[in-house]
């Protein structure tokens, strides 16, 4: 006997195999393969799309390793709580336990963020000045543009922003200090186009040079929501770093207030 009550139709079924805008997500760090020569006296954000991944750290896999590097000596981490309210077989077992795993996650980690696919794009401040760079959950804020049909240069990702205050963090580059971003390899698609990145520092923007690449042109449209977010009742559009993101910085930390328009 058949049931009267109908699935509910998607809204996104009939559009599921389009390609719509994709969030961003550029975690950053360091990596020992030498960036592009770059002469000029400024910060300046280098693409090269055939410069593939070689040796890259994540800011996210040195964390573990430097949590792991505590646990082989761990005479310090026994004085806290809990550890210290643990029997010394309790201490070994747990230790074991925890060891293992930041291991295993951080070997994870940096073999899939150094897979062919994935190139670095370079962070180099030549200047003589501090740049100071908004980051959350260990990812700059940071989006991929592309020139359309008409040659406008038109975002291709929006940024989602995290709920939770502790998730951003001002990244200070000090002068001729260097870092680098993981990006995606973007040579295939429907639509042959000139990208570029637009990374979001604390006052300003600062865009990457143009390089080649492939897309799916649908990546213009935003993605239709069943749930999309609300202000005075009206959809708002997805925040592709239009504006810079507000934030309030304190010490190194950096609280993320709602944006205009953005929620």
């Amino acid at each position: 006997m058949q049931s009267g009550l109908q699935p509910r139709p998607n809204p996104l079924a009939a559009e599921a195999d389009e390609h719509y805008m994709q969030r961003a997500w550029y975690e950053y760090g360091t990596s020992p393969s030498p960036p592009p020569a770059a002469s000029q006296n400024e910060f300046v954000v280098i693409a090269d799309a055939t410069r593939k991944t070689k040796g890259f750290v994540s800011s996210t896999e040195q964390w573990m390793r430097q949590r792991l590097a505590v646990r082989a000596n761990p005479a310090a981490l026994y004085a806290t709580s809990p550890w210290r309210e643990l029997t010394a077989q309790q201490r070994q077992a747990r230790l074991m336990r925890e060891q293992d795993a930041y291991r295993r996650q951080a070997d994870s980690l940096h073999t899939v963020n150094n897979k062919r696919v994935n190139y670095l794009v370079w962070l180099l401040n030549n200047s003589a000045d501090v740049i100071t760079l908004d980051t959350q959950d260990a990812s700059l804020f940071c989006v991929l543009q592309a020139q359309d049909k008409e040659k406008q240069w038109q975002p291709i990702q929006y940024w989602q922003f995290s709920g939770c205050g502790n998730s951003y963090v001002a990244k200070f580059l000090l002068p001729k200090e260097r870092i680098c971003l993981l990006a995606k390899s973007r040579q295939q698609g429907n639509f042959k186009t000139k990208l570029r990145y637009k990374l979001a520092g604390q006052k300003q923007f600062y865009y990457s040079n143009e390089f080649e690449g492939r897309i799916d042109y649908g990546e213009f449209t935003e993605r239709p929501s069943p749930r999309p977010r609300l202000v005075a009742g009206k959809p708002v559009a997805a925040f592709k770093l239009d504006s810079l993101p507000r934030t309030d910085y304190f010490g190194r930390i950096a609280f993320y207030y709602q944006p205009k328009g953005v929620w």
